[in-house]
């Protein structure tokens, strides 16, 4: 299988787990341009979305996965 391609959410996954620690229980913003804006509630980081808007922005909440992808 090669990785040649991956999908814009697991880029972004990727950048997100680049940069979690030390921000347990907030909520992440990935931009398209690998920016990781971190904010204590949902609502700020949906403000942060807002000022930069793409539809290629991701927001994770940092903590224990609480959903994931069986293959």
């Amino acid at each position: 299988m090669t990785h040649a391609h991956i999908s814009d959410s697991e880029r972004a996954h990727q950048v997100y787990d680049a940069h979690v620690k030390g921000h347990q229980g907030e909520y992440a913003l990935v931009t398209p341009d690998g920016q990781v804006i971190f904010a204590p509630t949902l609502v700020e980081v949906m403000q942060r979305a807002h000022e930069r808007p793409s539809p290629d922005n991701f927001i994770f909440k940092v903590g224990d996965v609480a959903l994931g992808m069986l293959r």
